[in-house]
């Protein structure tokens, strides 16, 4: 019998609770998205599950606002991206295929996020 060999790879995950979380006070989004680099704008696409945006209408339009307010730092590369959810998008392939996309269109690349 061979030995087994393993490795393991350490990765932190810092999570943070809020409310509000776009409103232009709360800087926690803001934060995070600059832990690693300060000093560069960084590139978004944000996609909201359409149940969620039914049931706080203007979501799109505070993303949208909280982006605007910190225009050196944060780049909303379009406007947010209204999904299907629930689980029948869990079991069709399409849906990954639609964020995937978009993200293309954007020209979104490594050191950007997808919220």
């Amino acid at each position: 019998m061979q030995p087994t060999h393993g490795f393991s790879v350490p990765f932190r995950f810092p999570v943070h609770f809020t409310q509000d979380a776009w409103s232009q006070a709360n800087t926690i989004f803001f934060d995070v998205i600059r832990r690693e680099e300060v000093d560069r704008r960084h590139r978004v696409l944000v996609v909201i599950d359409d149940q969620v945006a039914s049931a706080h209408p203007s979501l799109p339009q505070d993303i949208r606002a909280y982006f605007a307010a910190f225009p050196d730092a944060l780049e909303l590369v379009a406007p947010p991206v209204i999904v299907q959810g629930g689980e029948a998008v869990k079991n069709d392939f399409a849906h990954p295929l639609e964020i995937l996309g978009r993200i293309n269109d954007v020209g979104l690349d490594r050191q950007s996020f997808v919220v």
